[in-house]
């Protein structure tokens, strides 16, 4: 994914892919409860190589 596309991956609804079916409201879920429980949610991402997702958990 490149910049642009990365900003948009929590907003309800987005969908990278038009093609796939689904209603695009996963990541957003995904946020709202790692902000919710205090993970740190990190997502690095290559155009046309890969993307990693790093979630680092509060230490009790």
């Amino acid at each position: 994914m490149d910049e642009v596309e990365l900003i948009k991956i929590f907003d309800n609804y987005y969908q990278g892919n038009k093609n796939m079916q689904g209603f695009g409201i996963g990541l957003s879920m995904v946020k709202r409860f790692c902000d919710n429980n205090s993970i740190l949610l990190n997502i690095n991402s290559t155009p046309n190589i890969g993307t990693s997702v790093l979630l680092k958990f509060k230490d009790n």
